[in-house]
């Protein structure tokens, strides 16, 4: 670098460019552009003097980005249609390049000049929203809008223009952030992505002290009526609206200017505008209120109240029907998700997919406090819901601009708990969008313990003792009459005592049946066991495809009878009397039967069936009022 030093073309004050391929360098002493040319210095204008930012940046701070040194040496602040102001600042790489990194709402992006950047959409395709290609990837476009050159300082890599408007667009897509200078002539490319501080290797030391504004005590007042405001985020109001007289004031550089009076009755906040409060883990405080509604039928409203914490930026705290979420802002380019809404419509977040709930115009009744843009009464967006109890996603577009959000569903005792205060209740019977089904515990509990079951099952066959205490064959001589079963005894075995017993009988009929009718007779005390066992099978072919039903083995099963020697007497009937049969039987002890397990299962599962039913009717109310309900739940109506 090699400074050099000249007149300042307006004031004739010594201006130095720092930078040796710097453009233009703004005087210190007058604020007049001036432009280094062939034939000395060109006054291209004055800007405005620079308006105090919350910005922690400041000339000439080093840092180092993917590895190269940085300096800061040039600074613009440009004017957004929304109202406020971003600081964009010019860093000087130590490889001779130039980047540019852009600050907004507290997040920092750094881009590079593009080249060669290839098709660039013209703006009539850059739709909030929409996914389009730029930059040499597929990105969504978040912002579109008109920018004006505001004001500036130090050494600038272009030809600034004072008071220049031009149209810009900002796109994203996961760690990408470009934006579309259509003042251009071709339009001006920049890729980059979002980075922390952190990302950019500036020695905390060299970073500003950040105070609150100051502001004279005769603009803490409200113009209208006097009464006394206490601007809670003034670094960031651009709008505040007096709870006195609802007069709408615009923040003008500390000063509090009347924009018009609010019509409409005046709305009471549930949450006092000063109350701080603690919300996963963020101590906030509510520093705006505002009533919007959606038309359908009717009118339908609902609240949000705005959170600020120097730390984290802004959140969102809503309700409706006494339902809340905490409501946090996402980068455009993490969300995918159409422009445009149809019956299954999903978007996706964070590898999780949500379903469309709803999609309305919102329209803002009511506001109280600061906020960070210039919002108007009767201002409305184009909004989308998609749920994924307790999440929700949506985005708003107004104007030029789409923004997403994540809400997380709050229950009233985690709101009173967390600002100290008394809420309005849910309505009976109504259920959010995002509520989440209060008994959902109860599937977990019995996935555990029909696991404890089956383990429990698994244990028990490991280990049981499944023995056989007897069996024998025989061959049956032919009946000598329809009427007269053949009967045979079988000599003593033992059985013991607490375990159940099954009894077997396989015969080889086809197309017949046999029929085994017997008693178990204990020698010790004359316990007398009757069973029966059937046994048939039939099969052949019909339409050319074989079938067949019934089993050549049947088993019986028999409760645990007492400890001791046992015979068995069995009389045996068969379709085919007069010839003889096979007959073979079983005796066992100890023997597992899956059908107790189902039974268990089935006694376990009674109360989750009961909880499904009641799940599945607060799933029905809960799509009720959607726009785009599940086939399962689309042609019910709600039970309110």
């Amino acid at each position: 670098m090699s400074p050099v030093t000249a007149s300042c073309a307006r004031c004739g004050a010594d201006i130095v460019f720092r930078i040796d391929d710097a453009v233009v360098v703004v005087c210190e002493h007058c604020n007049t552009v001036n432009a280094r040319t062939d034939r000395g210095f060109e006054d291209l204008g004055k800007v405005a003097d620079l308006v105090d930012t919350p910005s922690p940046l400041a000339l000439w701070v080093e840092g180092r980005f993917l590895g190269v040194g940085f300096m800061i040496v040039g600074r613009s602040q440009f004017r957004h249609p929304a109202g406020g102001l971003w600081d964009e600042w010019y860093l000087k790489l130590d490889d001779g390049t130039w980047g540019w990194l852009a600050e907004a709402q507290g997040r920092f992006y750094v881009t590079f000049p593009l080249a060669e950047p290839g098709r660039v959409p013209p703006l009539s395709e850059m739709v909030p929203g929409k996914r389009v290609r730029a930059g040499g990837g597929e990105l969504v476009v978040a912002d579109v809008g008109e920018a004006e050159q505001a004001a500036a300082e130090g050494d600038i890599p272009y030809r600034l223009v004072p008071g220049r408007r031009f149209m810009f667009a900002d796109l994203e897509a996961p760690d990408t952030f470009v934006t579309v200078d259509y003042g251009d002539d071709p339009p001006s490319v920049y890729l980059g992505r979002e980075v922390t501080l952190d990302d950019l290797g500036i020695d905390a030391s060299a970073l500003r002290p950040r105070e609150k504004r100051v502001v004279p005590a005769s603009a803490m007042t409200c113009p209208t009526c006097g009464g006394a405001l206490e601007l809670r985020a003034p670094d960031r109001a651009e709008r505040v609206a007096c709870p006195y007289c609802d007069a709408l004031l615009d923040v003008n550089q500390g000063q509090l200017v009347f924009l018009e009076a609010l019509r409409g009755p005046r709305v009471r906040p549930q949450i006092p505008l000063g109350t701080t409060g603690s919300l996963d883990g963020e101590e906030l405080t509510v520093i705006g209120f505002m009533q919007r509604s959606v038309t359908f039928d009717r009118k339908y409203f609902w609240e949000e109240y705005l959170l600020y914490a120097p730390k984290v930026g802004f959140r969102w705290l809503t309700c409706s029907d006494g339902h809340w979420s905490y409501v946090m802002p996402l980068r455009a380019g993490d969300v995918e998700a159409t422009s445009y809404v149809t019956a299954g419509s999903t978007a996706t977040y964070d590898g999780k997919q949500y379903r469309a709930f709803q999609d309305a115009k919102g329209t803002v009744e009511y506001v109280s406090g600061e906020f960070y843009w210039k919002v108007e009464a009767g201002e409305e967006a184009a909004m989308c819901d998609y749920v994924r109890p307790p999440e929700m996603l949506s985005w708003e577009r107004s104007g030029g601009e789409i923004n997403y959000s994540l809400g997380t569903y709050k229950t009233e005792k985690q709101v009173e708990a967390a600002f100290g205060v008394d809420v309005r209740h849910a309505q009976a019977g109504t259920v959010a969008p995002n509520q989440p089904y209060p008994h959902s515990r109860i599937y977990r509990v019995w996935a555990a313990l029909a696991g404890v079951l089956f383990l429990t099952m698994l244990l028990v066959t490991c280990t049981r003792d499944d023995r056989s205490v007897f069996e024998k064959s025989w061959v049956l001589p032919p009946q000598t009459s329809q009427d007269q079963p053949t009967v045979v005894f079988t000599d003593a075995f033992v059985l013991k005592a607490r375990q159940n017993v099954e009894i077997q009988v396989e015969a080889p009929v086809s197309n017949s049946w046999a029929y085994v009718t017997g008693d178990l007779f204990a020698e010790a005390t004359g316990v007398d066991q009757q069973f029966d066992v059937p046994v048939e099978y039939y099969a052949g072919f019909e339409d050319g495809e074989h079938w067949s039903e019934g089993s050549q083995r049947t088993r019986r099963y028999l409760s645990a009878l007492p400890g001791g020697r046992y015979t068995m007497r069995m009389a045996v009937e068969r379709q085919r009397w007069n010839a003889p049969l096979s007959v073979t039987v079983r005796v066992k002890q100890g023997v597992f039967r899956l059908r107790y397990l189902w039974l268990a299962l089935l006694i376990l599962s009674i109360l989750p069936l009961l909880v499904g039913w009641h799940n599945f009717s607060f799933e029905k109310r809960r799509w009720a009022d959607s726009d785009y309900p599940p086939a399962l739940f689309g042609n019910w109506e709600s039970d309110d």
